[in-house]
């Protein structure tokens, strides 16, 4: 099983369903997993004011699905999740509801079995779900093979998750302020010289680089670079000048190159 964090939510999936969908909106928003030949898992959100009438909401769900085509409807429960599973085409389809508390949210999840219903491979993700509280006011992500710890005031902006490469990208003030980190596989096909001398055009535009620093630590030889907007902008003018820092070392056990850069005032 893989652990994942996405919104806070953290759960476990069997180590061949990846993420092949995803949306970026806090307060509604889908993602979906697929193994090697179709979708498997779906997790919904939406933020509500308050508790939800689960049965009233069950109902309303249940006679969409007869509408929709769903046939053999069927009310399932498991500890705190409430839902229905039905029959769609050949495929049988288990569907599970429940609040969460800590962000006032209703989380849906879609399980998709184009065979046989797997109930205890159901129970163990059902039971894996959980929220992720910030922690000394940074947010813990973990997907595409990325471990990140996320200031709780930037968001989510940009994905680029590639067989070879994956890119996050979180941002706040419009933009202003940026968190952004890298995964590169495959480095011996494609880098030239240091991760030190590639970082430097992994920044964006408009930075000077002032200082450059090498370290070891745990085994990974790191390369820094620190610097600043050059020339200043009118938006720093007002709200401060942009200062960059950025890192990049080849972890010596998957050989990947990693990267992580922070523009900030």
């Amino acid at each position: 099983m893989q652990p994942h964090i996405w919104r806070q939510y953290s759960f476990q999936l069997p180590d061949d369903w990846e993420m092949l969908q995803f949306t970026r909106d806090p307060v509604v928003g889908r993602c979906a997993f697929a193994d090697r030949r179709q979708f498997r898992f779906e997790m919904n959100w939406r933020a509500v004011k308050g508790t939800p009438d689960f049965d009233r909401m069950l109902a309303d769900y249940q006679s969409r699905l007869e509408e929709d085509g769903i046939e053999c409807v069927q009310r399932i429960e498991h500890r705190r999740w409430r839902g229905v599973s039905g029959q769609e085409g050949r495929r049988l389809t288990t569907r599970y509801g429940r609040y969460v508390g800590e962000n006032q949210s209703v989380l849906e999840v879609v399980f998709l079995w184009p065979k046989n219903r797997d109930p205890a491979l159901e129970r163990r993700i059902l039971d894996s779900f959980a929220f992720q509280p910030a922690v000394d006011d940074l947010v813990r992500w973990r997907t595409f093979g990325l471990d990140l710890s996320v200031s709780e005031t930037h968001d989510l902006w940009k994905v680029s998750a590639q067989p070879t490469s994956t890119t996050m990208k979180f941002t706040a003030q419009k933009g202003y302020r940026e968190q952004r980190f890298g995964r590169f596989a495959m480095v011996e096909e494609w880098l030239v010289g240091t991760p030190g001398q590639w970082l430097r055009t992994w920044l964006p535009r408009g930075y000077r680089v002032d200082h450059q620093t090498r370290h070891i630590r745990d085994s990974h030889e790191i390369f820094s670079i620190s610097g600043l907007r050059s020339p200043p902008t009118l938006r720093d003018a007002f709200k401060g000048r942009r200062r960059i820092k950025a890192s990049a070392w080849i972890c010596p056990h998957d050989k990947r190159l990693y990267s992580l850069l922070l523009v900030s005032t």
